[in-house]
């Protein structure tokens, strides 16, 4: 049923009749539970899902999270400076995502800062105060070393640069609601067969690492200390495993694969098929005790210097959901700087209990990595894991 795009539908009446002999009445059925959280998604092409045979990301986002509804305000064309601004506000949003640039760069007649300044400036004006506004910068595509022909001749990562600059420009203004996603690391381009829509598959896996990036993955974490990196980690399938990437900052999203070269039988990748937002250069594999915790020390990441620039991510294995990027010096835990820790609909999650599990964990590389060392999952640390008698049974 096409409805007025990001227009006010008013429902009135819904007459149901059959005009087959002896059909049985129609039955309508009671609505389901209103949503409690209405999640607004502006963009372009790519929000609106060009290219995927069924839902887009932002309906698969908010169907991984009971209770939410997505409106999907995603249209082919749509440029910073053309965007309704208005149809967000009247949509009435707990949240809101902005993903805009690649029609820029197509039409590429000025710059992103200023027209995505004006747009920021205009939903932080007219929505209620604290709604979080996450703006996400163009994917990884087929464009990346081209510039585009006209008067802005910008490369996709130069207007990736001017979108976050307008980010920072509304927080040195004082909106501390408002958020950037960078978006070369949601999604492999070998899930964009056009080289620049996501399939179905990338549109599912583009969800899973949003819903990672804006703090509401079920998987969590806590910096616990440095040197070596010591984590503490929730949210896993209890007594369930777990991967523990860690590495480097990517400007392309990788698909896990499932073997390594010259890897043993027993050792694949339980989650291939999704992507790492991370160039990982090891893998600490464990078990999680039966709340679904457990604590990892890498001895492999020593040294403050090397300890505040690693990034990792941590994937559930029996379920494949994922964490968001985690790093000492800017996202220490799950929430921290992220839409959820503005969350109005309920408090952020606490931190992970620090739970420690036997050692036994084992070390491997990542898919395409050279091999990477870390310590077993379990090691003691000092005035960090539980007292002796409370770790997890073997």
């Amino acid at each position: 049923l096409p409805l007025p795009w990001g227009a006010a539908v008013a429902f009135k009446r819904l007459h149901l009749e059959s005009s087959a002999p002896g059909a049985p009445r129609p039955t309508v059925h009671a609505p389901p539970p209103p949503p409690t959280v209405r999640y607004i998604a502006l963009g372009d092409s790519i929000t609106a899902g060009m290219c995927s045979r069924s839902a887009a990301y932002p309906e698969l986002l908010a169907g991984m999270s009971p209770g939410w509804e997505a409106v999907n305000l995603g249209a082919p064309g749509v440029r910073a400076d053309l965007a309704p601004a208005q149809a967000v506000v009247a949509a009435r949003p707990d949240l809101v995502t902005v993903m805009l640039g690649a029609e820029d760069w197509v039409s590429c007649d000025r710059g992103l800062m200023q027209p995505a300044t004006s747009l920021l400036s205009r939903l932080r004006v007219d929505l209620p105060p604290g709604i979080p506004i996450a703006l996400i910068t163009p994917l990884a595509s087929e464009r990346e070393e081209k510039r585009c022909n006209g008067a802005a001749a910008a490369t996709p990562q130069e207007l990736r640069m001017q979108l976050a600059a307008a980010v920072e420009s509304r927080k040195s203004s004082g909106d501390s609601s408002i958020f950037l996603v960078h978006g070369v690391s949601l999604l492999p381009p070998s899930l964009l067969p056009d080289g620049l829509h996501p399939s179905h598959q990338g549109n599912l896996e583009l969800a899973r690492n949003l819903q990672a990036q804006l703090g509401f993955a079920p998987v969590k974490f806590s910096v616990v200390s440095c040197s070596p990196l010591t984590v503490a980690v929730a949210g896993i399938r209890p007594r369930g495993g777990f991967d523990f990437y860690f590495g480097s900052a990517t400007d392309e999203a990788k698909v896990i694969e499932r073997m390594r070269d010259g890897a043993a039988a027993g050792d694949e990748h339980q989650c291939a098929g999704r992507s790492l937002m991370l160039d990982a250069r090891g893998r600490v594999t464990g078990t999680a005790d039966a709340t679904g915790a457990a604590t990892v020390t890498v001895d492999a990441v020593t040294g403050m210097d090397a300890c505040h620039n690693v990034v990792f991510e941590i994937f559930d294995t029996s379920t494949c959901a994922n964490s968001r990027l985690g790093n000492v010096a800017s996202s220490h835990n799950t929430v921290v700087d992220t839409p959820a820790e503005r969350w109005a609909h309920w408090p952020p999650p606490p931190p992970p209990a620090q739970i420690s599990i036997p050692a036994g964990g084992t070390v491997g590389s990542p898919a395409g990595g050279a091999p990477g060392g870390g310590a077993a999952v379990g090691q003691a640390v000092p005035g960090v894991n539980s007292p002796a008698g409370v770790n997890s049974p073997a």
